[in-house]
């Protein structure tokens, strides 16, 4: 990769600008090095993980996190069971309207043949 490369990728990135000034000043100054390179990865690995902390989303393996997906898994189970519990009673309404309706169907074609025989 080109200096001038490195600095564009530096550039676009979601650095802080006196970041930004300070990496391409570096950069200026040494080349680019594998060290320089391994540091700069280091630092925006480091940046990702501050976004991650602000979105709520940190070590995956503390003591908060691990009780956080766990209400949040208890949540979505919840909301499912929910879910089925009300689909289930929509599909026993369903069947008991089609039912009544297969009922009603027989019944009137009794009636039809009722009325058709006594004319």
């Amino acid at each position: 990769m080109t200096k001038e490369e490195l600095i564009q990728k530096i550039q676009a990135s979601d650095l802080e600008e006196s970041a930004k000034a300070a990496w391409v000043a570096r950069i200026e100054e040494e080349g680019v090095t594998a060290e320089l390179i391994d540091e700069l990865m280091d630092a925006i690995q480091e940046e990702i993980e501050k976004g991650f902390t602000q979105l709520g989303v940190g070590d995956t393996q503390s003591e908060e996190y691990k009780q956080n997906a766990k209400a949040m898994i208890d949540e979505v189970t919840a909301a499912n069971d929910e879910f089925n519990a009300t689909m289930d009673s929509i599909e026993e309404d369903a069947q008991q309207g089609q039912t009544e309706l297969l009922k009603s169907v027989d019944d009137l074609q009794a009636q039809a043949i009722k009325d058709s025989v006594e004319e």
